[in-house]
């Protein structure tokens, strides 16, 4: 919990992911997959040096594209913190592949990799389309040319009525 004071002036951030409430069935490493095919796609459009926060917002697009929001993904910083000042320390190598974007090409499942019980929620047309770089990361930044426009988690409900520190 980031709200607390012990957090207070600490540069931190937390990214967690939890099972949406309308699902069932245990979908298992989710949270893994949405976050390796965003980082795969901001390799593949060109950023290499990004924020946790534009990796939040590419995640909740992957989310939302591949999976149906079938994962509810929660983010949040220590108070008088910006998620835009903390560079996300794991940059794919260019030509990375994830796991789902192998499979969705190959069909062929490696269990080490991508568990069985996620099959049926993935779609998998989405991951491997293409998209425009300009479109995609115009979808995933929280500034517009005008000066403000609210973050994807904002937009989508998913922050709390304080401020986002996601902007």
């Amino acid at each position: 919990n980031l709200d607390t004071q012990i957090a207070t002036g600490r540069q931190a951030v937390s990214i967690t992911g939890i099972q949406a409430p309308d699902v069932a069935e245990d979908q298992g490493n989710i949270f893994s997959h949405i976050l390796l095919l965003a980082m795969e796609k901001l390799s593949k459009a060109d950023r290499d040096n990004y924020s946790v926060g534009m990796l939040f917002n590419a995640m909740l697009h992957e989310n939302e594209l591949v999976f149906g929001s079938r994962q509810e993904l929660l983010f949040q910083c220590a108070p008088s913190f910006s998620s835009d000042a903390m560079a996300w320390p794991i940059v794919a190598r260019p030509g990375y592949r994830s796991p789902l974007s192998l499979f969705s090409e190959t069909n062929s499942i490696d269990p080490l990799f991508v568990a069985p019980s996620i099959l049926p929620s993935i779609r998998r047309e989405a991951i491997n389309a293409p998209f425009s770089v300009e479109e995609y990361v115009q979808q995933i930044v929280g500034l517009d040319a005008i000066g403000f426009k609210p973050c994807r988690a904002c937009a989508a409900g998913y922050s709390a009525a304080s401020n986002c520190c996601l902007q």
